[in-house]
């Protein structure tokens, strides 16, 4: 068995929480965080690792809230490796088009999470879809879940039914008993990220820690809410971009109000990554009419 240690929420605005996968004195990180929070994650990673080895960083996808720190983590860890998808690992051996493509959507967020440096492809175990990775005596599986990008993966502990979803299952705000969100910024496919959720569901997991942020024991509710979620908020958008309201702020308090949601926690950085994740889908279009 596997111990799955929440390292919590990393960085100010927060970034995602962090995960550590201890099996038979060895360690795994999930995701490399941005370039940003990576001394952090490394720090609390190091403190509750019992001194168990640091193994591997399993990369569910290269945007930068998720890769970026990978370079500065296989820096600090010698001994460490990044297992990817294959069809992510170019963009952290060469990280420019990635780069540019991201300040098309993020715009300064880029700066503030630092970018992304050029990883030595040595350091890399490029996987396929269903492929295993050994961490101590548990098994470790990457399944393939495009959607929310073309490289999106997920990753699966077989013995422990844990999965790390990546953004391939939405926000988790925050925590067990949260409410759950669209991780949608373009290019997003909506019809592909069902097909993926679909996958997951299939697996039948025990837990769920999603990067953004948390993890619950209530795993099939909580992959149910997700498609929900994905639906209702994109008629949301639709409809208040048809009535004409502009402005973020004022399509997200359009939004909320039609979900229902109007008492959920509110201030810029918050409502910053919530339009910054729907903005991929259909609905939002409307808004461009």
């Amino acid at each position: 068995m596997a111990e799955v240690v929440d390292l919590g929420i990393l960085g100010t605005p927060p970034v995602l929480s962090g995960y550590l996968i201890l099996s038979h004195g060895s360690g795994a990180l999930v995701d490399a965080g941005s370039a940003s929070v990576a001394e952090e994650y490394l720090s609390r990673a190091r403190e509750r690792s019992g001194g168990a080895r640091l193994e591997y960083v399993l990369i569910t996808h290269v945007h930068l809230d998720h890769a970026g720190g990978t370079r500065r983590i296989l820096d600090a860890e010698p001994g460490m490796r990044a297992a990817i998808y294959t069809k992510g690992a170019r963009h952290l051996v060469d990280p420019s088009r990635l780069m540019e493509s991201s300040r098309q959507v993020l715009g300064g967020v880029v700066d503030l999470w630092e970018g992304m440096e050029a990883v030595d492809p040595g350091r890399l175990i490029q996987m396929e879809d269903g492929e295993e990775l050994t961490i101590g005596n548990s098994t470790a599986r990457l399944v393939a879940t495009p959607g929310h990008a073309s490289h999106s993966s997920a990753w699966y502990l077989v013995e422990d039914r844990v999965l790390f979803p990546g953004d391939s299952a939405g926000m988790l705000l925050i925590g067990e008993g949260g409410i759950a969100w669209p991780t949608a910024p373009p290019p997003f496919r909506m019809d592909m990220f069902m097909e993926s959720l679909s996958k997951l569901e299939s697996l039948d997991p025990r837990i769920i820690c999603v990067p953004h942020y948390g993890c619950t024991r209530r795993a099939r509710e909580y992959l149910e809410s997700t498609r929900r979620i994905y639906i209702e908020v994109d008629r949301a958008l639709a409809r208040v971009c048809d009535e004409g309201v502009r402005g973020d702020s004022r399509v997200l308090d359009g939004v909320l109000e039609i979900l229902g949601l109007r008492e959920m926690p509110r201030g810029e950085p918050l409502d910053d990554e919530l339009m910054r994740n729907v903005r991929g889908l259909p609905g939002y279009s409307h808004c461009s009419r």
